[in-house]
């Protein structure tokens, strides 16, 4: 409730966020905690995800540490971090939801909705040729209210209620 944030736990790719080098040696078995405060402790406003972290401070903006092979964390760059970094840009207010840690979807203040990372099967609707992108690149339209990836699919809801998905749905 003070607005710190502590990681523990295994850290291969920097994903426990204490700022250590990636290597077993990186694992710790009590509590570390992340450089800053003013954390959130609204559970809807991280995402916590297989080896990458997507967080909120409770100043509106965002911020991403951990695994970016496929530029996941948004940050236009596929470098791995260990330690937090700010995702420049735009008022965000809504991050992505779901278990895939290969694509990120954020949505701003005003509605739109921004996807990046892994593009495989067009999970993050772009509508071209399936190239990972390292930055957020917008979906068409605004209203946007949530964004959910999970294998090789996005969902995503408006504010009129409608449901849409995108991505590959088999055979």
């Amino acid at each position: 409730t003070d607005g710190t944030l502590w990681s523990w736990g295994q850290s291969l790719y920097g994903e426990g966020g204490y700022g250590l080098s990636t290597s077993p040696a990186a694992a710790r078995s009590s509590p570390v905690q992340l450089p800053g405060t003013e954390w959130t402790t609204d559970f809807d406003k991280m995402h916590l995800g297989y080896q990458n972290v997507k967080i909120f401070k409770t100043d509106g903006t965002l911020w991403t540490w951990g695994r970016n092979n496929y530029g996941m964390l948004g940050l236009n760059n596929k470098v791995q971090y260990s330690s937090p970094v700010q995702l420049p840009g735009t008022q965000w207010s809504i991050i992505n939801a779901g278990s895939n840690s290969y694509s990120g979807g954020i949505i701003n203040t005003s509605g739109e909705l921004y996807t990046f990372g892994y593009h495989g099967s067009g999970r993050l609707g772009l509508n071209d040729d399936n190239n990972p992108y390292s930055s957020p690149r917008q979906i068409p339209g605004t209203q946007w209210t949530s964004i959910s990836f999970m294998y090789n699919t996005a969902h995503a809801t408006k504010s009129d209620g409608t449901a849409w998905s995108w991505g590959w749905i088999g055979s």
